[in-house]
């Protein structure tokens, strides 16, 4: 759980606001509502101030343009869908990522460690072969005697052509979603 958003002049909140509201916003997004107008909406007919406080500062947050990930802990993994420039898992903090605008959604994740071993072979095989799969050739040496450069497509060596994605498919379908 990450840590928690604190605004100014606003007090602590209670779990009794936290599930309605939960509820509401998700039928409201569900329905194809903008977060922006759904926490609007949902601040005009709250009652609680506190609560109220901290949906306007949201709505201010989101309206600047700057949507700060501090609900996430350093090291945490998330996700982006919806994004034209963007989509995919990231780690918190995340450099690169391109400033734009868009009504996709920002999933806080826990992957397993499975997974996160297998991104880390992934790395290390980009390491190893990543400036070799950049070239349309690829020189072999055999058994010390002679050496020669081919054309890497056809040759039927099993990194001539292929990529990470070519290497790991096997892995990486255990954690495709498929339908």
């Amino acid at each position: 759980m990450g840590k928690p958003i604190r605004v100014k002049g606003a007090g602590r909140l209670r779990n009794k606001e936290e599930i309605p509201f939960t509820r509401q916003l998700a039928s409201m997004l569900g329905a194809g509502m903008t977060i922006l107008a759904s926490i609007q909406t949902l601040g005009e007919q709250c009652a609680d101030p506190e609560f109220k406080k901290v949906l306007q500062h949201l709505c201010d947050v989101i309206e600047g343009g700057a949507l700060d990930l501090d609900f996430l802990l350093t090291g945490q993994y998330f996700r982006i869908v919806g994004s034209a420039m963007n989509d995919g898992v990231w780690q918190h903090p995340a450099d690169g990522l391109v400033d734009e605008t868009f009504t996709g959604q920002i999933w806080p994740m826990r992957p397993p460690r499975a997974f996160l071993t297998m991104a880390e072979e992934i790395g290390q095989w980009q390491d190893k072969y990543g400036a070799a799969m950049l070239s349309p050739y690829q020189s072999e040496n055999v058994i010390g005697v002679y050496s020669y450069t081919k054309a890497a497509t056809g040759s039927g060596n099993a990194f001539s052509a292929a990529g990470w994605k070519d290497v790991f498919k096997n892995k990486l379908n255990r954690w495709r979603k498929l339908g």
